[in-house]
């Protein structure tokens, strides 16, 4: 029996390791060896199909990616008559756009839920309708609408999850690639969960809706992990893909002990989120000693009544402020993100936005960068949307695509303000992002491109010229004022 896993997000990030952890839960407990993941940054989901023709093709989609989701399953179904499962964030916040193309989905987090379909399969080499229904976690289609057959408990303790066997994903991830946190280097990278989770319920996020409630790793569990990761794959930095990492400082305390005392904390180096409500002096000098080089914050806005909507709790412009300058007093280098075009935003709002970007660029931050507010199913934004008749539970996903994320369309822009203004302070937050950008240091990381990777990027030049002459004009700009002031 075979398994294929589909990986649909065409990225150059850190290998699928939401995916490999389902295979290496059926290899422990299953002892089910037929899992493939099949990566479309590496290989066509379709001809793979069609050489390795497993039995089953389950697929992963956030709802920026269920229109290419969709667009899989049917090429897949149009030659093979298997099953096509349909699982990951949009279909569990939003189980009612279960589509046609798919037998059925997976709700919630799919490790014990694909045990036990791979146990009904071996069993009744299918699916039968009635054994289905009695899995919990699952949408099926019924009566020309769907069926929610129960939710699942969630996996406790969270240790009973084995850590994910990289040797599922592709080898390609563990070459050196450009790591980003200020001082821009070389070296290979990976990601890790070490819970899941989030104890905060902002507005935008559907984590809270996915995962329902926060649960933890053991320090033990984490420590396993990471020195596997540098031990056996040579990994250099690590980037945590929690929700909140630093949440818990006695568990952050453990695991840097954990590290010291298995003589591997020099040798890694770690990025993960913070919430500028929960920084302190105190924590950013447990997280200089875990190694941490960066931190990445949802600032979100530069707006006190925007932020209070957007993030609820503790969170102002004070508080983020206070914790750029604490995290650069420890050496931490401090990346984040803008949301422009939130429900109740206004013009003015959106000044204070740039106002506090124009803050940063002076204080030292390292990466802004800025987003349009977008609706996701599970979140009060998606509500709001939804009863503006912006979306539906039913639109048409393969046309949405980036219709969501739209500058010139924005999707939950009020209606009060005018499209065109709203572009314009968009464009200038950006033309100061563009500021922040430091021409020598794009320099430097262009050199170090070029040595590690030269093919990439002369492709990257090549096919993108507009963006090339601008910034190697911005670069001569550079140079040439230092020529003259030096």
């Amino acid at each position: 029996m075979k398994l294929g896993l589909v990986y649909p997000y065409n990225c150059d990030g850190d290998p699928p390791v939401g995916l490999a952890s389902i295979a290496t839960y059926l290899r422990e407990y299953l002892h089910f060896n037929g899992t493939r993941i099949i990566d479309v940054n590496f290989e066509d989901p379709l001809e793979v199909v069609r050489r390795w023709k497993p039995d089953v093709v389950g697929i992963s989609a956030m709802t920026g990616s269920y229109g290419e989701s969709i667009r899989t399953a049917r090429a897949i179904k149009q030659e093979f008559d298997i099953p096509i499962v349909i699982g990951g964030v949009h279909l569990s916040t939003l189980p009612t756009s279960l589509h046609d193309v798919f037998d059925f989905g997976v709700v919630g987090e799919g490790e014990q839920t694909a045990l036990e379909l791979m146990q009904l399969y071996e069993k009744e080499g299918g699916f039968p309708a009635q054994k289905l229904r009695k899995i919990p976690g699952l949408v099926v289609h019924k009566n020309k609408g769907v069926a929610f057959t129960g939710t699942r408990s969630l996996i406790t303790p969270l240790d009973i999850i084995p850590s994910p066997d990289r040797k599922f994903t592709n080898k390609a991830y563990y070459k050196p690639r450009l790591i980003f946190w200020g001082e821009e280097s070389y070296g290979r990278r990976d990601s890790i969960l070490t819970a899941r989770g989030c104890p905060y319920r902002c507005t935008f996020c559907s984590t809270s809706k996915f995962w329902q409630t926060i649960r933890f790793h053991s320090p033990e569990h984490v420590a396993r992990e990471i020195k596997m990761l540098v031990e056996d794959y040579r990994i250099d930095h690590i980037s945590v893909l929690d929700d909140l990492f630093t949440c818990n400082k006695k568990r952050i305390v453990d695991i840097t002990r954990m590290l010291e005392e298995e003589g591997i904390l020099d040798k890694v180096t770690f990025g993960c989120m913070a919430r500028a409500n929960v920084i302190n002096s105190e924590l950013c000098g447990l997280l200089k000693r875990l190694n941490v080089k960066n931190l990445n914050f949802g600032f979100e806005s530069g707006s006190d009544r925007v932020l209070a909507s957007l993030k609820k709790d503790g969170v102002t412009v004070e508080k983020i402020k206070k914790a750029v300058d604490v995290c650069k007093k420890h050496a931490i280098h401090v990346s984040g993100s803008f949301i422009f075009g939130s429900p109740g935003e206004t013009l003015r709002d959106m000044e204070q936005t740039v106002d506090l970007i124009q803050w940063m660029a002076k204080a030292g931050v390292d990466r802004v960068w800025t987003f349009v507010m977008t609706p996701y199913p599970g979140t009060e934004v998606w509500d709001i949307a939804k009863k503006r008749g912006k979306v539906s539970d039913d639109m048409d996903w393969e046309r949405v695509g980036n219709q969501l994320y739209d500058v010139d369309n924005p999707s939950l822009l009020d209606d009060s303000i005018d499209k065109g203004e709203f572009k314009n302070v968009w464009m200038k937050a950006n033309a100061e992002l563009e500021k922040m950008s430091n021409p020598q240091r794009r320099l430097s990381r262009l050199r170090m491109r070029i040595r590690h990777e030269p093919v990439k990027t002369i492709k990257q030049v090549v096919y993108n010229p507009v963006n090339s002459i601008s910034f190697l004009g911005k670069v001569a700009q550079s140079v040439m004022r230092g020529t003259r002031h030096g």
